[in-house]
């Protein structure tokens, strides 16, 4: 199994692109894992899912708080709730991936979670060295590949805009779009310390630029994640 990990501001385009590749490689005889396998689990099957979890492996109730206390001290909570709920998903998101890893569901998963959303919660000032080490016990990522949708703060702002006048993607309640301006702008600056230190870290990083259409050739990104399946020696070329 090889773990690709999308970060990118809102509308860069991760979930456009994650479909995209799902379809694909699902036609080339891959299984495919994304977070919306399991975000879009019944009620039921999801107390299941995490109760099983947290039967094999209590520890995971210790580091999930231990994240969210973490991650608490590191944001900014105030007259908007959007970082509370953005919190709650991180949290949400880290349990689903604990899944994931453990049971093994697929050969590929494709991710839009955690370093997605870290940016978007942590203060500008908090990413520091001493961050990143109580952060890499969290996600370990000697097996993940990183891919960033690289968008600039004006056009995410735009994009988001758009989505809601047009009813195609609503993100955010009317008091939540009051604070995003800021949130954008200090994510952004997060986003590219959590890269360069992924970076220095030795962790296979690529970027793209989404600003001019919000896509990229999701050919390119194919033939990557195909070569990193024959790489990594779990499967034979398809």
């Amino acid at each position: 199994m090889i773990w690709v990990e999308f970060i990118g501001l809102w509308a860069s385009g991760k979930s456009g692109h994650i479909e995209r590749l799902k379809h694909e490689l699902s036609k080339s005889g891959y299984e495919i894992t994304t977070i919306h396998s399991y975000f879009g689990l019944s009620r039921w099957r999801t107390y299941y899912e995490v109760v099983s979890l947290l039967l094999q492996h209590p520890s995971v109730i210790y580091y999930s708080l231990k994240l969210y206390i973490l991650v608490r001290k590191s944001s900014d909570f105030g007259s908007s709730n959007l970082s509370a709920h953005l919190l709650r998903t991180l949290v949400k998101t880290y349990i689903f991936r604990q899944i994931a890893l453990r049971t093994r569901p697929s050969d590929v998963v494709l991710w839009e979670g955690e370093f997605h959303i870290l940016p978007l919660i942590l203060d500008e000032s908090s990413i520091t060295p001493s961050l990143h080490v109580a952060l890499e016990q969290f996600f370990p990522v000697n097996d993940m590949e990183f891919i960033v949708l690289d968008v600039s703060c004006d056009i995410s702002l735009n994009r988001i805009q758009d989505d809601y006048e047009s009813g195609s993607n609503i993100r955010f309640n009317s008091k939540q779009y009051n604070h995003l301006k800021h949130t954008l702008r200090s994510a952004k600056a997060n986003e590219l310390a959590l890269v360069a230190h992924r970076s220095k870290s030795g962790s296979s990083v690529r970027q793209f630029d989404t600003n001019s259409t919000g896509w990229i050739n999701s050919a390119h990104l194919l033939t990557y994640i195909k070569s990193k399946l024959v790489d990594s020696g779990a499967l034979d070329e398809h």
